[in-house]
């Protein structure tokens, strides 16, 4: 006959798996990210270059704008997705070390892989600029690409072209980052909170 503490051990092993498949779930999306956006940059530059002699006029603005915009709004949302989902991997990757402390089997492992650098483990730069910044940079090369492409013959446009749209980047890169960084660190805490309740509930049994 099963125990309250076998069927609890069941139970946190069942959401141990759950947040092992969100884990990969979630860096899967971030290949994803990557993958289409720079399919739609292709297809974009392909729209243009067989257009740009037969069918649209592209010495005027609107028809430039016209492609430049899509590329920018969705560099835009790749950069907060990738960002986003980076959150998530911090919060799945603590809730793992949460549910990892209630299975004994578990902890042992996990006290050896989290004390390799303690302070940084549940850090939202942790993995970012080694992984998840060179995926932006990416992205960004991209929609210079698509700004050179289309303003590269007018030098003074391209130059106001490529400066508005670092900047803006930038602007939206910067303001992504503080966000996710406050909620992970405001999810660290939960954690700790948690963590050191359930020590203390273990005291006093």
């Amino acid at each position: 006959m099963k125990t309250i503490e076998d069927t609890k051990s069941v139970q946190f092993q069942s959401l141990y798996q759950i947040t092992v498949e969100d884990i990969r779930y979630a860096k899967n999306r971030q290949w994803s990210v990557i993958y289409y956006s720079l399919l739609t940059f292709a297809a974009i530059t392909g729209f243009y270059l067989s257009t740009k002699e037969q069918v649209f006029d592209y010495t005027s603005l609107a028809p430039k704008l016209a492609l430049l915009i899509p590329a920018f709004g969705i560099s835009i949302f790749a950069m907060w997705l990738l960002m986003e989902t980076q959150k998530c991997l911090c919060e799945y990757r603590m809730r793992l070390e949460a549910i990892g402390s209630k299975l004994p089997e578990y902890k042992s492992l996990m006290d050896i892989s989290s004390g390799r650098n303690k302070k940084k483990r549940h850090s939202y730069s942790r993995y970012f600029w080694d992984l998840v910044f060179p995926f932006i940079i990416l992205i960004v090369v991209g929609t210079l690409y698509m700004t050179w492409l289309l303003f590269g013959k007018a030098l003074d446009s391209l130059l106001r072209g490529l400066f508005l749209v670092t900047l803006a980047e930038a602007i939206f890169f910067f303001f992504f980052y503080e966000c996710n960084t406050c909620k992970v660190k405001q999810a660290k805490e939960k954690l700790n909170q948690y963590l050191k309740g359930n020590t203390n509930d273990r005291k006093t049994e």
